[in-house]
């Protein structure tokens, strides 16, 4: 709920002035008779001002208008649309395939939906080991059997607690509250994303008001941001592509150090919903030109 402030506007009465009047003595020489008394002039009162003959008026103030959408062709838009995405859509429905990276060969399948104004959402994430996943990597569908699924969760968000379930135990694994929209705040670009003089960077994240864990790198992109749009000369912006429907703009680059060790991803494309923020695709590869590290999207909707 968003708490809506009054302002009072209405006219004060005026202080009412009045003095009586008072003698003085003028000075004189010691060889002159003193003068006789004078009386002062009386301050005239001042009347007092006119009251309103209405009532107050109150004026209710108005919701904050929501972010501008930045022009995402530009380095500090694209960055402010990655880091702000939940600034720029409520409800997303949609099915994606990701992997952690090639030295674990398991595939992430995700579908959700989620509605960040009622707090509410649903998602069902699960690792399989697909018998292609060389095809799935070219963005084929994945093949596996669903008896040898290592691992399934569901968390179900209801407007007050988020609940993650094991789907192979049925057992609760975590309840938590949900992030509710009015604790997020919208901090310029500069406070969110700081260039020291040694080099190195420090980031701001925001709380995730889409209550979905597991798609953190998708709605919420903000630790990829970091990781690699940080140094300006290691990435550039394409253009614009269509993709899952959507129109995307093209971020190419090459990691740094320490991502590159941590994913073994030497150069990446990303496409970004342009509306929204949202990461549609990313395609991470290694120094063989081999795609280590991935993130495609089968379906979505939204808005």
């Amino acid at each position: 709920m968003r708490i809506k402030t009054h302002k009072i506007i209405g006219v004060s009465a005026a202080l009412l002035l009045a003095a009586a009047g008072t003698g003085f003595f003028a000075l004189t020489r010691p060889d002159t008779v003193p003068a006789a008394p004078v009386a002062a002039e009386p301050i005239p009162e001042t009347p007092p001002a006119a009251l309103p003959e209405t009532e107050p008026v109150l004026t209710e103030a108005t919701e904050p208008e929501a972010p501008a959408l930045p022009d995402a062709l530009t380095r500090d838009g694209i960055r402010e649309l990655l880091l702000n995405s939940t600034d720029y859509f409520n409800t997303v429905s949609g099915d994606f395939l990701y992997t952690f990276n090639d030295e674990d060969g398991d595939l992430v399948v995700l579908s959700l939906d989620c509605d960040i104004d009622a707090s509410t959402a649903e998602t069902h994430v699960m690792a399989a080991y697909p018998t292609n996943l060389q095809e799935v990597k070219e963005g084929a569908e994945p093949v596996y059997d669903p008896a040898e699924v290592p691992w399934s969760r569901t968390q179900i968000a209801d407007g007050t607690v988020c609940t993650l379930t094991d789907d192979l135990t049925g057992e609760v694994v975590r309840t938590s509250p949900v992030v509710k929209r009015e604790q997020l705040t919208h901090d310029p670009l500069e406070k969110r994303f700081i260039s020291h003089s040694d080099g190195t960077y420090s980031s701001y994240m925001r709380a995730d008001p889409t209550n979905t864990y597991f798609a953190r790198r998708i709605l919420t992109p903000e630790e990829l941001t970091f990781s690699l749009l940080c140094a300006t000369e290691d990435w550039t912006i394409t253009g614009t592509e269509e993709y899952a429907g959507r129109e995307c703009v093209v971020v190419a680059g090459t990691a740094p150090d320490f991502y590159k060790e941590k994913n073994d991803v030497s150069t990446y494309t990303m496409y970004v919903d342009r509306q929204s923020g949202i990461v549609l695709k990313f395609v991470g590869m290694n120094d063989a030109q081999q795609i280590t590290k991935f993130t495609y999207t089968q379906r979505v909707e939204i808005s």
